[in-house]
């Protein structure tokens, strides 16, 4: 082999390695405070656990994973957590979200999350609480679920290309069963979604609560976030949801113009 074979082989490698890294991290921030155990880790990642253990190893002697004595589980180190806050203004999009949220939370009286992909997940940025007296917490701020497990998630997937769609369906399938779905469930609500230009389910992640999504777009049709409310089953029918549709889908234009121009 070539010199410049080596090198290519090398640099694909290497490539490999990061990107597996990055699988890493993202499992450990979904567990969030939890954490995740290295059999999880390699189950999420598609890694055999030899791997996955010598790749947390190498985080936590990085500083960007600490490891829990008891029980032994893994979450995200103090060194990611630095590296993050590098940048002044990380979440730009959530600045520019921030009156049109308010808005929604004002009117509706109930929880409003905004929610942003991150890789194959839905990763939420920013939750407001409402006014009713019984509020629906159903996700907290880094929270992070598979695309299309939660109904932000579904609305970000269901208005890619359709072959970008497609990819993603197929790396999330071997996920879906621990979330008690299916790729054809999936398919459905994405269906559903992109008929109606909104997600609503009378199922939420929280058992007993409904959840309202629409997508936040940018000028050439693509998903940025999804703007959803939450809240208890008797709270949010399927009437009101689709009365209040129209409030989400302007909010979410403003969002989108916002952030446009902001850009």
């Amino acid at each position: 082999m070539s010199s410049a074979s080596d090198a290519a082989a090398g640099n694909t490698e290497g490539a490999q390695s990061v990107r597996r890294a990055v699988a890493v991290l993202r499992a450990l921030a979904a567990g969030q405070d939890r954490g995740a155990r290295a059999s999880e880790v390699a189950l999420q990642c598609g890694l055999t656990r030899a791997t996955a253990h010598r790749m947390l190893q190498v985080l936590v002697e990085e500083g960007l994973a600490e490891r829990t004595p008891s029980p032994p589980r893994y979450v995200i180190g103090r060194e990611a957590s630095l590296l993050g806050i590098a940048r002044s203004s990380p979440l730009p999009i959530r600045t520019a979200a921030a009156p049109f949220l308010e808005k929604v939370c004002r009117e509706t009286g109930d929880s409003t999350v905004l929610t942003l992909r991150s890789g194959t997940d839905s990763i939420c940025i920013e939750r407001l609480t409402g006014s009713y007296p019984i509020q629906v917490i159903g996700v907290s701020i880094g929270a992070r679920l598979p695309l299309g497990v939660g109904v932000g998630g579904v609305v970000l997937l269901a208005f890619l290309p359709r072959g970008e769609r497609e990819e993603l369906i197929a790396r999330i399938a071997p996920r879906l069963a621990r979330h008690r779905t299916t790729v054809t469930v999936l398919r459905e609500r994405i269906r559903r979604a992109r008929e109606q230009g909104h997600a609503f389910t009378d199922a939420g992640v929280i058992p007993g609560t409904h959840v309202l999504a629409v997508p936040v777009l940018s000028p050439e049709g693509r998903p940025l976030a999804a703007l959803s409310i939450n809240a208890m089953a008797n709270r949010l029918p399927a009437a009101r949801a689709k009365r209040l549709v129209p409030l989400l889908r302007q909010q979410a234009d403003g969002i989108g113009a916002r952030w446009t121009a902001l850009g």
